[in-house]
């Protein structure tokens, strides 16, 4: 089964921007369908459901077109543990240090001996 078309949104109304529905694909009038909504529990404080809203809005967005998520991203986490342990073979502490900080991957800091 696939799952609703990209793009996904918070179905914010003008002025009232604590709508917890989101909305994904287009009806005939361009109108998105609720995919969810994201306060039907009363046990989280409200803000805190918005923020999932968002949060799963901007995580299915940016899978937009990968077939399988998890699978892409330990690929992903396997291509730059292989980058990072030629890097650390071929390139002095601080230029490998100044790489990993550019592209945030803190777990680089084992493999550059940084402890920072």
């Amino acid at each position: 089964m696939n799952h609703t078309p990209e793009p996904w949104e918070n179905d914010d109304i003008e002025g009232y921007t604590q709508n917890g529905v989101i909305l994904g694909g287009k009806d005939s009038e361009g109108q998105g369908y609720t995919v969810a909504d994201a306060t039907e529990s009363k046990l989280l404080p409200r803000g805190e459901q918005i923020a999932n809203r968002d949060r799963i809005v901007a995580c299915v967005n940016a899978c937009a077109g990968i077939e399988d998520p998890a699978d892409w991203l330990e690929r992903l986490e396997n291509t730059i543990d292989s980058l990072c342990c030629v890097l650390s073979e071929h390139a002095d502490r601080e230029t490998v240090n100044k790489i990993m900080r550019h592209f945030g991957v803190p777990y680089l800091r084992e493999v550059a001996g940084d402890d920072e």
